[in-house]
């Protein structure tokens, strides 16, 4: 009987795949072509714009601030003055009526300086800008801006302070969902809601211009 041996066959070297040039060179003139337009989309903040409920509330700690705080606190529910040029949240669709409730009830740890909100567009940080307080919240004594901007998260820039003294709460943070946010400073807090706008919010005018608009502050921090 005859032997059979039996073949193997071994793989040979890989062969390198080549490109044909004209390929290639198709390749590189679509790069070309499309550098500007990808920069000038990373310039603007490559970030489309998404209408957001900013809605906030800032109490001061009676134990911490200054004893000349306002007198007044916005007691009657259901106005909400807005920020210049973004349109207010109507009474039914604030959410933290009942955290302003409550700073109420403790008046005398806390007094409530400012609820409100507004609907705004929300963009990259290159093309944000930041928000004016409104002026209820300017007649109760804060000055300072709220910014709000989305890259990969949201993040929020909050410069609050007390017109009439040195105290200012000045914080920016990356915001994890859309949670309640709260700054906290040894004379002030701010709580912050910043949530996507749902059918029946006022519906911003995209790219309108904020009047005295500041530039928002990376490194911010609380003074």
């Amino acid at each position: 009987m005859k032997s059979m041996a039996t073949a193997i066959t071994r793989p040979g070297p890989a062969h390198p795949t080549f490109v044909p040039r004209r390929t290639l060179l198709t390749a590189i003139a679509w790069l070309v072509l499309l550098a500007p337009a990808y920069a000038r989309a990373q310039e603007a903040g490559g970030i489309e714009d998404m209408a957001y409920a900013i809605e906030i509330v800032v109490f001061a700690h009676r134990a911490g601030a200054p004893a000349d705080l306002p007198a007044t606190s916005p007691d009657e529910p259901g106005i909400y003055p807005a920020p210049p040029a973004w349109p207010p949240l109507t009474a039914a669709d604030m959410q933290l009526d009942g955290i302003a409730a409550r700073l109420r009830q403790v008046s005398g740890s806390y007094q409530l300086l400012y609820h409100g909100g507004w609907t705004q567009s929300v963009t990259g940080q290159a093309r944000s800008a930041a928000t004016p307080l409104p002026a209820a919240a300017v007649a109760s004594g804060l000055t300072g801006t709220i910014t709000v901007y989305r890259e990969r998260y949201l993040h929020a820039l909050v410069d609050v302070g007390l017109a009439q003294s040195t105290v200012r709460l000045r914080q920016g943070r990356r915001l994890r969902g859309q949670g309640l946010q709260y700054f906290d400073h040894p004379a002030l807090g701010v709580i912050l809601s910043v949530r996507e706008a749902k059918a029946g919010d006022p519906d911003p005018a995209p790219g309108e211009s904020i009047p005295g608009a500041a530039e928002p502050d990376p490194q911010a921090r609380s003074d």
